[in-house]
């Protein structure tokens, strides 16, 4: 039996922020148990291990631009993942108008504190980097989870 495949997509190019390096330090981790992918930036391509399927995607378009979200619904149905993990609020909006259509259950992981979480209700749960921004996330299912490593 094949273990869960777990899909991670993050917006944006390779900064070396915190998003960048929480997504990297959770993928390594994650691919010890199951198969990982992760769809970016092709400038964040170098951070990520042979153990995980990258899969290159241009997100300088407008979060509006109809063919990027079309390649990303091609590119998550074709990896064909049993979660797919949402970081950044570019490709919340990306994929939150997509992922009732593919029928993938999703998580969204909130980085930073925002007047607005909308976003979150078009994820199954929500996951925060701190209490404080857990706090301001109205969702049923939401989780605190602090950036770092526990190793």
């Amino acid at each position: 039996m094949n273990s869960p495949h777990i899909c991670h997509v993050i917006s944006g190019k390779n900064e070396g922020g915190g998003i960048e390096r929480h997504v990297k330090d959770l993928t390594e981790e994650l691919a010890a148990i199951y198969q990982v992918s992760v769809i970016a930036d092709p400038s964040m391509e170098a951070m990520f291990a042979d153990s995980i399927r990258f899969v290159p995607v241009d997100f300088l378009r407008s979060r509006r631009n109809l063919f990027l979200t079309m390649e990303l619904r091609r590119k998550i149905l074709a990896l064909a993942p049993d979660c797919v993990h949402v970081h950044g609020r570019k490709a919340a909006s990306l994929i939150g108008r997509i992922n009732r259509f593919m029928r993938i259950p999703s998580v969204i992981t909130i980085h930073n504190l925002s007047p607005s979480t909308k976003e979150c209700k078009r994820f199954d749960a929500v996951i925060g980097v701190s209490g404080v921004i857990t706090a301001n996330i109205s969702h049923p299912v939401k989780f605190t989870i602090y950036n770092g490593r526990t190793r």
